[in-house]
């Protein structure tokens, strides 16, 4: 049996771009007689949820280093530290910090608020809330909005999903009051 683990570092606070990337601290795969380690691996992308991403994407690259296709360690190390994956957890600004997330469900927002606390514990906090009908939007807003000192409440202009802003405000008033 294949058994992989990684280890990562505690949250960096966010306060410049190089501050931000998570690391991980070891990369280790043990399958049958073979071991393989890959030590202080920097990441591209925001959240210690991304060290467990990345462990599953080098195990990948074993796998197939294993069938025969020829991976490069510096190749595998370069790839992880400039991934990226557009609006999520995506720093768009840093003075004011401006993070862009499409969060959608209950394990992107709570990657997304586990960013937050750790790595930008600053204060006040502006959330700019849009869905779609289908959506668990009262179980997102209540998750989300003890996190921020602020909602804005917005819609998607093209999506013919879209909840409406008004009705999402109500019921981020009517959560911010229970």
């Amino acid at each position: 049996p294949k058994r992989c683990s990684r280890s990562a570092g505690p949250a960096p606070i966010c306060d410049r771009p190089e501050s931000c990337r998570p690391k991980m601290h070891y990369y280790r795969c043990e399958h049958g007689q073979r071991n393989r380690e890959l030590p202080d691996i920097q990441l591209g992308l925001l959240g210690k949820h991304q060290a467990a991403n990345g462990a599953v994407a080098l195990a990948t690259c074993d796998c197939l280093r294993e069938q025969g296709v020829p991976f490069e360690e510096e190749h595998l190390r370069r790839g992880l530290e400039r991934v990226s994956s557009s609006a999520r957890i995506q720093v768009l600004r840093w003075n004011p910090t401006v993070v862009l997330d499409t969060a959608h469900n209950d394990a992107s927002i709570e990657a997304l608020l586990n960013v937050i606390r750790s790595s930008f514990p600053q204060r006040p906090r502006r959330l700019v809330f849009a869905t779609t009908r289908g959506k668990d939007v009262t179980g997102m807003l209540r998750r989300l909005i003890q996190h921020f000192d602020q909602i804005v409440c917005t819609r998607y202009l093209s999506n013919p999903r879209s909840v409406p802003s008004g009705e999402l405000c109500r019921k981020a008033r009517r959560l911010a009051a229970d």
